[in-house]
Order: structure tokens, then sequence, then C-alpha cells
């Protein structure tokens, strides 16, 4: 195998991981929006759960769609082992380390699959990294699955005007 098909070869794999991250299935609208929980919010919910001793209702969503859902103590323990993930893409984030916050954001989508939050994240890193096609790619991925989230559209919006 010569350097042009080794570069080849890696090319594919990496427009293959994406196309998994890309095209999956997503997780439950319920499940989406306990994610875009911060974890004090998530806390509070928890707290509600334990307290009622089974599913509690819990209105969620941003502004412009907000949905009523009922959220238990095993949807709360899917979240949480995801939030270790997510704390460390923040970290990234915050270290403008946007390889590395792109790294975690794929993890956590391997733990929920197709969510809009972390597909939008990921756009966003690709998008400070100048790789506008790949940024696109997630963020119009993460407006198709939510089209009424204003947060997603503008971020959308941002990297169509790079």
């Amino acid at each position: 195998m010569g350097i042009f098909d080794f570069l080849k070869k890696k090319e594919n794999t990496v427009a293959d991981e994406d196309a998994v991250y890309l095209q999956a299935v997503p997780i439950t609208r319920k499940r989406m929006d306990l994610l875009w929980l911060d974890p004090p919010r998530l806390a509070q919910v928890q707290q509600l759960v334990a307290q009622h001793g089974g599913a509690v209702t819990v209105r969620m969503g941003d502004n412009s769609e907000l949905r009523d859902h009922e959220i238990t103590q095993e949807d709360i323990t899917w979240a949480k082992q995801i939030e270790p993930v997510v704390d460390r893409a923040f970290a990234a984030v915050r270290n403008n380390d946007h390889r590395g916050s792109i790294r975690y954001y794929k993890r956590a989508l391997e733990l929920a699959p197709g969510c809009d939050l972390f597909l939008m994240s990921i756009g966003s890193g690709y998008a400070f990294l100048g790789q506008k096609k790949k940024a696109l790619a997630y963020l119009e991925r993460a407006a198709a699955i939510s089209p009424g989230n204003s947060r997603i559209r503008n971020n959308l919006n941002e990297v169509r005007r790079m």
C-alpha cells in the first residue's frame, strides 16, 4: 500500500465515522431535553424524582418549544452516566481545545445517538477549527432533528455566513 492509498483509506475512515454519528437514529425527545439541562437543574429533577418515588412531569425545552415529560429514575441514571463526558467536553471548550471537545462530544453521541445538543456542539467545534463543511453537516443534522430550536438555528446561520 502506497502513501496515497494509506491517506485515502484514512480519509474514508474519518468520513465513515462522521456518517455513523450523522445518520444515527436519535434518542427520544424526552432524553434529548434531559441532556439540555445544566447539572444544577438535572440535580433538581433528580431530587423531585427521588421525593415522589416514581415518574414526575417536568416541563423542558427552550422558549420556542416547551414540552412536558414523565421523567423516571432510569432517565436520570442514564443522563448522569453521560454527564462526566460532557463535563470534559465543556472543559475542552473553555481551554480552546476544540479537537478535544469534538472527541468528547462524539463519545457522548455514542451514549446518546442523534442528540441534537451534541451534534450542534460538534458542529460548533468544527466551525472554530475552520472546517465549514463538517460544521454544516453536524449543525444541519441537529437542525433537522430539532427544527424549532433557536440556539441550533442561530449557530447554523452563523456558520452559513462564514
